[in-house]
């Protein structure tokens, strides 16, 4: 991870983050809203003047669903997806989001460290199984898992 940045997207990394989601062959949908949306909710991986990584969590009623975690084949293992979800999660804990969900067809036994765990689709919240990524982007096979929040009962709070 030497060398590399992680912070907020902008508009100007659009057409990068949509590029390396290609070649991961992950979907783009949705992601420019998200970017104009709230910032920081994109976060992207900077070395030098080249994005190698991007990462968002999509806001959804009081949870969040992680989503479009990418890093460039050659920056795999470096600790570059793992300091852009953490990022991400200390954001969802800042803003008290009940949990945060995803869906993954090849990294299930990447995200249990930061806390996930295995859910069924039929059990997270409406506003999560409304989201595009969980009616449409993501295949019937895609693992979903949670990572709720402690300590919160709330919900999201500004």
């Amino acid at each position: 991870m030497d060398g590399t940045t992680i912070r907020p997207a902008t508009g100007k990394d659009l057409a990068a983050v949509e590029a390396l989601l290609r070649e991961a062959a992950l979907p783009t949908d949705g992601v420019a809203r998200i970017l104009a949306l709230t910032p920081g909710d994109v976060v992207v991986a900077v070395q030098g003047e080249s994005i190698v990584g991007a990462a968002a969590i999509e806001v959804a009623g009081a949870d969040a669903l992680l989503r479009s975690v990418v890093v460039r084949s050659n920056g795999r293992s470096t600790g570059v997806g793992r300091a852009m979800v953490t990022q991400l999660l200390a954001e969802a804990d800042r803003r008290r989001y009940e949990g945060v969900y995803l869906l993954t067809t090849t990294a299930g036994d990447w995200f249990p460290r930061f806390g996930f765990t295995r859910v069924e689709r039929s059990s997270v919240p409406r506003a999560i199984a409304e989201t595009w990524e969980f009616k449409t982007g993501c295949a019937d096979t895609a693992v979903a898992m949670a990572r709720r929040a402690t300590g919160t009962s709330a919900g999201r709070r500004p």
